[in-house]
Formats: C-alpha cells, sequence, structure tokens
C-alpha cells in the first residue's frame, strides 16, 4: 500500500554494487538468516516421532511439549500433553510403545483456555499446569499432583481420665506413668505438685519428593488435671459425697508419692492416611497451652503412610522446632523457575516454594501485585512479575516478598512468549507490541518496524503466544494467532536487527528447545485435522509439510540521498545457492511507493543442474558430492524514470538469496543518461 516505509530511511543503491540480503529487505516470508548473511528458506517441519505403521500416537489436540534432562543428566524426557493425557515419548523401540500416559486423572480440554500449558524445571524435576487441573510434579519416574491441596484430618488422642477423687485425679482410662507434665507448688512449699495442663496433636503429610501438606487442625486438647505429691495417709469418709473430709494420718512411706509418679504419657490414634504418594506423616505437639506457647511443635517423624497409632511420652522439653506454616497448594496457571524455587500466581499473589521442594508453600511468603498476573519469568539472577501495563522485580524483604514497580505501560500479555535470548536482552510480547529489557533494567519498545503487523492479529487469543530462543539460527521466535483464527499460525523471527514471518500452514500451540546437542526446536501443532509435535527447521522424505510461500519484499530503493533524482533500473540481479530443488521464482517490480499495481513482472525457472546424485543411491569410490553453488539471475525489470523502486520475489519451494546486484543509472528530464561525475 502507498506509504507504507514512511518510518523507514530508504536505501541508496548503486550500480555494479553487491548488497546483503538483510540490508534491503522491507518483509520477508519463510527465510531465515544464516550465519552468511543469506537467507535461507525454512525446511520442514518434520514430526518429532515418525509414523512407523500405526499412526502417529497422539490421542487428541496437542497443547504443550517440553524437553529436558533429569537424574543428573542421565534421563531424557519428553513430555507432551495431548488430548486428556500427559505422555512421555518412550525412546526410539519402534517395536513397542512410543508414548506412555503420566497423567493419573484426564485433564482439561479447553482449546480456548486463557494461557497455555506450563512446564518448568525445579530441583531437578518438571512441574505442569495449566490454571484449570491441579499441578503436576514429575522426577522422570513417577508423577504425581504438586503438593497437597487437601488439609489433614485432626488424630485421635487419649490420655487419663478424670476419677473424680479431689486428690488422685488422673487415675481413669489411659494412665501410665510418663514425662509429660507441668511440675509445679500449686498446693503447699513442702510437697511438689503437678499442675493441670493442656496439649494439643497436629498432623502433616510429606510426599516423596520432600514437599509438605498443611497442618491439620488440632486433635485434642489432652487433660491432665492437677495433683500433688503426699507422704501421709488421708482417711476418706463418705465416699467422695459433698461431707467428705480429709485429714492426715499415718506416714506412708514407701508407698507415698513422688513426682515422677504424677507425670504421664498419652497416645496419638487415628493418625490420617495421606493420599497416593505420600510416605511420610510428621507429628506435632503443643507445650503446656495452659502455660507456655501453643504453637505446634516437631514431635516425631513416622516414615510411613500405614501405622495409625503412636505412644507419645516426651516431656515439653524434648519438643523440636516449631512448624512451619505451609499452605495449600493452590492450581495456577503461570509458573516459573527462579532459585531453586518455584514461584506461581495465586489470583493477584505471586508466591515462592521453600527451596528445593516445589510443592511446599509457606504461609508469609508471597507478594500481592495491583492486577491479574499475566507472566513470571526470571533473568540476569533476579525475578520478575508482569500483568499486561507493569513489570515487578520481585525481592526478598522481612521474611516474605516485596514487588518493586519496574516500568509502567509494559508487560507480558502471553505467559510464554517471553524469553532471555543470546543477545542479553529478554524478549517479551505486549499489548501493543514486542519489548526488550536488559541485564541494567532498562525496558525498550522493539516492533516499531513491524507496528501495523499488531492490527492484523486476535486480540483476544494474544494470551495464547509462545515463544523461544533458537540457539542455531540466534533468533527469537514467537508464535501468534492472525485475525480470524484460534490457533498461532504466524511466526515472527527477531534476530537483533529485524524482524522475518513465517507461515508454515500449522497452528502451534507451544515451542520449546531440547536441552542437549541437538538444540532442536519442539513445537506443539496441529496441522487441519493432523495433531502433531513437530521439530522446526527440519524435513524428512516420509513426511510432506504444507505447501508454504516463499516471499522477499524488499524496501523502497533510490540512487541519491533525498530520492529527488530520477534514475533508470534496467536489471535487478539476485544471487541465489543451489537448494537441490527445482523451483520458479516469480518476480514484480512497483515504483513511487506503490505496491497496488505492478509495472512489471516475470518468472525465473531455478532448475539446478543434475550433478548431485541421491545420497541413497550413491557408489563409494564414483558418488559425487559438491558445496551448493552460488549462481546470478537476472531480471530484465526496465524502469523508466523512477524517484524510487521496490521488487518482490515469491516461490512455492525453498530459495536461497545470498545477494543482489542492479544495473541502473541516474537520467535526466528527458530521459538521458547522467554520470555521477
Amino acid at each position: 500500500m502507498a506509504g507504507e516505509n514512511i518510518n523507514f530511511p530508504l536505501p541508496l543503491i548503486e550500480s555494479g554494487q553487491k548488497y546483503a540480503p538483510g540490508s534491503l529487505a522491507f518483509e520477508v516470508l519463510n527465510l531465515q538468516l544464516t550465519a552468511d548473511g543469506t537467507l535461507r528458506g525454512v525446511r520442514g517441519p518434520a514430526p518429532l516421532i515418525p509414523d512407523y505403521g500405526s499412526g502417529y500416537p497422539w490421542p487428541g489436540r496437542v497443547f504443550g511439549v517440553y524437553h529436558t534432562r533429569l537424574d543428573r543428566g542421565m534421563r531424557e524426557v519428553t513430555l507432551v500433553r495431548s488430548g486428556a493425557q500427559l505422555l512421555e515419548q518412550a525412546g526410539w523401540d519402534v517395536s513397542g510403545a512410543t508414548v506412555r500416559s503420566l497423567a493419573p486423572t484426564a485433564l482439561s480440554q479447553d482449546p480456548n483456555a486463557r494461557f497455555p500449558d506450563q512446564f518448568c524445571e525445579v530441583a531437578g524435576k518438571i512441574v505442569w499446569c495449566n490454571g484449570v487441573d491441579a499441578p503436576l510434579i514429575y522426577d522422570g519416574y513417577r508423577v504425581l499432583p504438586l503438593g497437597y491441596e487437601m488439609r489433614p484430618g485432626a488424630p485421635s488422642v487419649t490420655g487419663p481420665g478424670d476419677t473424680g477423687h479431689p486428690v488422685f485425679r488422673n487415675q481413669l482410662g489411659y494412665s501410665h506413668p510418663g514425662k509429660i507434665g507441668s511440675v509445679g507448688n500449686f498446693f503447699s512449699v513442702q510437697s511438689g505438685a503437678m499442675l493441670a495442663g493442656n496439649w494439643y496433636y497436629y498432623v502433616q503429610f510429606e510426599d516423596q519428593f520432600g514437599n509438605r501438606s498443611t497442618l491439620s487442625g488440632p486433635g485434642g486438647p489432652v487433660v491432665l488435671r492437677q495433683e500433688y505429691t503426699k507422704d501421709l495417709y488421708w482417711i476418706d469418709y463418705d465416699n467422695y459425697d459433698s461431707s467428705t473430709v480429709l485429714y492426715p494420718g499415718t506416714p506412708l512411706g514407701l508407698l507415698s508419692v513422688n513426682l515422677d509418679d504424677l507425670t504421664r504419657q498419652f497416645l496419638v490414634s487415628g493418625l490420617p492416611v495421606g493420599p497416593d504418594g505420600t510416605v511420610a506423616r510428621i507429628v506435632y505437639r503443643s507445650q503446656d497451652s495452659l502455660r507456655n506457647d501453643p504453637a505446634p511443635r516437631f514431635l516425631v517423624r513416622i516414615d510411613d503412610n500405614i501405622t495409625s497409632i503412636f505412644p507419645d511420652n516426651t516431656p515439653d522439653s524434648g519438643l523440636g522446632a516449631v512448624a512451619k506454616d505451609y499452605i495449600q497448594v493452590p492450581h495456577f496457571g503461570l509458573a516459573c523457575e527462579y532459585g531453586g524455587c518455584l514461584v506461581v500466581a495465586d489470583g493477584r499473589n505471586i508466591r515462592k516454594s521453600e527451596p528445593g521442594f516445589p510443592g511446599s508453600f509457606t504461609r508469609t511468603m508471597f507478594v500481592p501485585i495491583n492486577d491479574e498476573p499475566t507472566g513470571l519469568f526470571s533473568f540476569a539472577g533476579r525475578l520478575y512479575a508482569t500483568t499486561e501495563e507493569d513489570i515487578f522485580s520481585i525481592e526478598e524483604a522481612n521474611g516474605g516478598l516485596r514487588a518493586r514497580p519496574l516500568s509502567a505501560g509494559t508487560g507480558l500479555v502471553a505467559p510464554s512468549s517471553g524469553a532471555a535470548t543470546g543477545l542479553g536482552v529478554f524478549v517479551g510480547l505486549g499489548r501493543d507490541g514486542f519489548w526488550s529489557m536488559d541485564t541494567e533494567e532498562a525496558v525498550r519498545p522493539l516492533s516499531e518496524e513491524i507496528r501495523p503487523l499488531f492490527k492484523r492479529l486476535n486480540p483476544g487469543m494474544l494470551s495464547r503466544a509462545a515463544a523461544v530462543w533458537n540457539p542455531t539460527t540466534r533468533e527469537y521466535l514467537c508464535a501468534l494467532p492472525e485475525a480470524g483464527t484460534y490457533g498461532n499460525s504466524l511466526l515472527v523471527a527477531w534476530d537483533g536487527a529485524g524482524w522475518r514471518r513465517q507461515r508454515h500452514g500449522i497452528a502451534y500451540a507451544g515451542l520449546c528447545v531440547t536441552k542437549d546437542w541437538r538444540r532442536y526446536v519442539l513445537a506443539a501443532g496441529r496441522k487441519a485435522s493432523e495433531n502433531q509435535v513437530f521439530v522446526l527447521d527440519h524435513e524428512v522424505a516420509s513426511y510432506v509439510p504444507p505447501t508454504k510461500t516463499y516471499a522477499y519484499r524488499s524496501q523502497w530503493l533510490r540512487m541519491d540521498a533525498l530520492g529527488r533524482e530520477r534514475f533508470n533500473v534496467d536489471s535487478v540481479y539476485v544471487g541465489i545457492v543451489e537448494s537441490g530443488k527445482g523451483t520458479d521464482i516469480t518476480w514484480q517490480t512497483w515504483k513511487h511507493n506503490s505496491r497496488d499495481v505492478a509495472i512489471a513482472t516475470g518468472t525465473v525457472e531455478m532448475t539446478n543442474a543434475a550433478t548431485v546424485e541421491v545420497l541413497d543411491t550413491l557408489v563409494l569410490g564414483t558418488g559425487r558430492t559438491r558445496t551448493p553453488r552460488l549462481t546470478w539471475k537476472r531480471f530484465d525489470v526496465r524502469i523508466k524514470s523512477v524517484e524510487n523502486f521496490a521488487f518482490d520475489l515469491t516461490s512455492t519451494a525453498p530459495m536461497h538469496i545470498a545477494a543482489f546486484s542492479f544495473d541502473a543509472y541516474l537520467v535526466d528530464a528527458s530521459g538521458a543518461r547522467v554520470s555521477r561525475q
């Protein structure tokens, strides 16, 4: 359209000079920048798991994919969320199943959920969440719900019963001498006494990953009634009725009662049984709550999920540390790893788990922010949370967290759109465009040159955009939903210098990079009705990907600094690197800032000479290969007396553009050639 380059400086060209394709590009589609500065057509994609004869293994829509290495790097894990299942690739043994199901229950399958599935690795374990189902944790061998979302039931506790006797009060029921009780001088200075007291018990679950539940409600109280020692014989009349009279008689001697005879032990019974994955119950007890801090203190760790009773003979002085106040694990849709902790968004609260235990959250380790969180990420050793309009630095302070405002008006609109790049900046997607943040926390807009693109996106589905840093091509790659679509069918790539577009004919739900030497970019996607996990920029002969269009659109080119001098262009030369595939390239030319009507069009056949043999038919000693050659193709455009011009190249097969050159010269008002001298 007219005026589309108004925000761009017009490149100057000179006849006979060679220009890199990136220096003249206005818009490219399905072309990828190489380390040599050329633009190569993207390949594939190819399925991660081939069809071994029984079809592809994915049972439903693919929502996300994640790859890592667990168990000190010894176990390779690829997780895929497909349909209602969380699946793991089972290896490359084609004689058996290629995937196995991990999820203990059916997972939700809403393709229009607010946020995409999230995966993150914490302390050698993978945490999965989607904001709807209970989050899951996987260590490479077993998957469980993350932590505990239910509170344990209170234990049953038993102690001595009340006899009703005015002196010997704690002699009924579970009444055994022990070490529990508060001693003092309640009755007189001559006789010791056990004072009245109350004790409470609590239970906490612990799973196989070390995550702990919130405490149960209190069991009890267990009550001890006041008693005292006496070395004299007491006479008791009238069977404890209201006229009972007590008075001293003869000494008891060896039958006298000592303090050790008054203190008691208790019985904890009815210990609650934890859910699947529970490996221990931790029992806590208060000190005598009538005289001391009633906080639950460590009593014993029972290393099983079976034992139902425990006799307690631990004095108050033998109790351990006060129990940490853990909360029930919330359902969350945002998560990231930071410092060995799992950081999640619980409503408007940002919570951080205990280090090494992603399913244990204390009640105080959180901070609220001003709006719904839309992103969590760590970068350059710091933790950040975002809303759609703000970025906060999350820091520890006074035993909890605090949120330090960093940038107003900029935030993440999609939690999976952020990625730390190899260019020293973090890149994310905001409501109005992409932005970058450097290690000094300076936030800058990044996509002014492609601002018109955002008018052609689906704003209601932007929150499901997904991005990754591709370490092989050294570019930030983000999948976006176009207007009128639900899936992320448009990919944009940024290499630190400019933006390029890709369309593969596939809607991508999630992206990740393999954490091994391959550094593949894996993509969870959907091609028409086919659910698939793809390897981007790779292809195999057994799989035919959707037909793609490869396109290069130049900027408006001129021959003088102000763009006021007229010139003729006889030919445009394109340096093409052999790709091994024959194709035709269609070219069009335009003038005077208008792409409404092409002024010249044509087609150049790009069939390569048959000098490279197919690898699987090569014969040792006679077969030949060679490095792809650069060939120059001339487009005779014959443009007359223009102030600027542009050209487009399109193809339905990959093309590899290395350089451009031009036959062009200035002309005067009569059309005569003007020398630059």
